[in-house]
């Protein structure tokens, strides 16, 4: 059975972590690292510090043997929640900083290009819509649609009230539609 293997094999991994084995140690931090560093970076909107965020969750996994589990699935999600709270705790610290875009670069006509670029552009012009919003906008924005956490995890999660998760995500989300509304008509009549 398959599935009896991988449970094999990912028990050897955390056995081997566990007496401190580098290659074990390699293999869990392959395993684990991609979809951490995506969730960092999607809170953070920044590479160096999602790679960082990750970096310290994973030290502080495996200097502390207690928090190894020995699923691979209740091992995920204990890390997502471990890097999803570090993210979190970095957003508190960091100065809110603004992104300005560069009005002088025109955007390129619908009629010119083909699909593929529309949607290209479009992703972008969402990337750099979300990057611009506030730290808490975003993070709560993220960790909703993202993440798929609802109000009450949210809440909790930054120690809020629901109520004001749900103005925060509706202020994101109105901000989103205003920005890209800004840009559609600046791009038609540009």
């Amino acid at each position: 059975n398959d599935s009896t293997k991988h449970m094999t094999a990912y028990s050897t991994i955390i056995q081997g972590c566990r007496k401190d084995a580098p290659g074990a140690q390699a293999e869990f931090y392959d395993l684990h690292a991609q979809p951490l560093f995506l969730t960092a970076l999607r809170l953070l909107n920044d590479e160096y510090d999602a790679e960082e965020a990750v970096q310290e969750v994973m030290l502080h996994v495996l200097t502390g043997k207690h928090l190894l589990m020995d699923t691979q699935a209740d091992m995920a999600r204990r890390m997502r929640r471990m890097v999803v709270n570090h993210c979190i705790d970095r957003l508190r610290k960091r100065r809110v900083r603004w992104k300005e875009l560069d009005d002088k670069t025109p955007l390129p006509h619908a009629e010119e290009a083909d699909l593929l670029l529309i949607r290209e552009e479009q992703s972008s012009l969402l990337r750099l819509a979300i990057g611009s919003l506030p730290d808490r906008y975003r993070t709560v924005l993220m960790l909703s649609v993202v993440e798929e956490m609802d109000t009450d995890e949210i809440s909790a999660l930054l120690h809020i009230t629901p109520s004001s998760v749900r103005c925060q995500l509706s202020r994101a989300t109105q901000q989103l539609i205003k920005w890209y509304r800004k840009c559609t008509t600046e791009r038609t009549t540009g």
